[in-house]
């Protein structure tokens, strides 16, 4: 009862967006407010590496290279896919707006940035339902309902996907097996390396409300005093074993795998952060949530392993599990905006 009252209490004490209605916000104000829902997209680790700047009608999304993750994410692909979720977040807010944006990367080069451009900043419409689904939002660490999601629902995810991109729903039972044996064998693989372990442990914190970026214990969750230990835990000890049974846990209880594949670049990585944000938003406004996975996309060779079993074309460069659940009753910690918010 305690550690579920400390969990809203740290819920409702961090500041959320509040939705704005269209009609009373325009201009610099207005981008200013939809560069804060970039802010709130999904990343690994929650490292938050980006910068965004508002100009008069567009906003630069700038990658912060210090929160790289060079030994988890060696080819920096999480990196950037955390960057495209922020872009796609901000298209949607700007589309829940009626507002229609262009992005194109400077010089040509997504590495110098991505800039937003807006065919107006005056808003036409709000769609409440959007933009709070976006605020909502959240990684589910918790088994589902076992409640199925329907075919029709999925295909509709898939609505205004970039050709580039592949996506696989899996619900076939003997596939979904095949499945969790590649998972859980990453996440056994992934906590077998020392510098994974101690990269880590560096972004997993205690359950206390002055952390602005990582995981805190309680959005793991885990109880407040063992997440003061959990960090030394993580570094010291190969709890591999315990993973492995953990991410199979999760998969059993959810009934619905999707990989998103793409090209194996800067450019396509941006896309597949796009799409999760697309997927993820639209699963949040139906009541059905997602929980990412990261140990068969980074580990090893695991992710060929993957698009082996389900027969893709492309890479995978997202693996997440959907399905209905309870609201989780907290939120990952975010970086104060005049940090990331030029």
């Amino acid at each position: 009862l305690f550690y579920n009252l400390r969990s809203l209490y740290i819920c409702f004490k961090r500041n959320k967006i509040k939705v704005i209605d269209g009609s009373s916000i325009n201009g610099q104000e207005l981008l200013r407010y939809l560069a804060e829902f970039g802010a709130i997209a999904p990343s690994s680790h929650n490292t938050q590496p980006w910068f965004f700047e508002v100009k008069e009608n567009s906003i630069l999304v700038k990658s912060n290279t210090k929160r790289r993750l060079p030994d988890s994410d060696q080819h920096d692909r999480q990196f950037w896919i955390s960057i495209g979720a922020a872009i796609g977040n901000i298209k949607k807010a700007a589309g829940a707006y009626g507002i229609e944006v262009k992005t194109h990367f400077i010089e040509g080069n997504p590495a110098m940035g991505t800039e937003i451009i807006f065919d107006t900043v005056y808003p036409r419409i709000t769609n409440e339902t959007v933009l709070q689904a976006i605020i909502n939002r959240s990684t589910n660490r918790l088994p589902f309902k076992p409640d199925d999601i329907d075919n029709s629902i999925l295909d509709n995810f898939k609505n205004e996907i970039s050709t580039e991109i592949e996506i696989k729903f899996i619900k076939d039972p003997d596939l979904k097996e095949k499945v969790r044996t590649v998972v859980g064998k990453s996440a056994k693989a992934a906590f077998a390396n020392k510098n994974f372990r101690r990269e880590l442990s560096e972004w997993i914190k205690p359950s206390l409300d002055k952390y602005e970026d990582g995981m805190p214990g309680y959005v793991l969750p885990v109880p407040k005093l063992f997440s003061f230990i959990l960090p030394f835990i993580i570094k010291h000890i190969n709890i591999g074993a315990m993973q492995k049974k953990m991410h199979e846990h999760w998969l059993i209880h959810a009934p619905v795998y999707a990989v998103i594949s793409g090209p194996d670049n800067i450019s396509g990585w941006q896309l597949a952060g796009e799409t999760l944000t697309h997927i993820m938003i639209a699963a949040e406004s139906l009541g059905i949530r997602t929980g990412i996975m990261g140990a068969p996309i980074e580990t090893g060779d695991y992710s060929e392993q993957l698009r082996q079993v389900i027969g893709g074309k492309q890479r995978p460069q997202v693996f997440m599990r959907l399905g209905y659940a309870e609201p989780t009753p907290y939120v990952s910690p975010r970086l104060s905006l005049n940090k990331t918010i030029i």
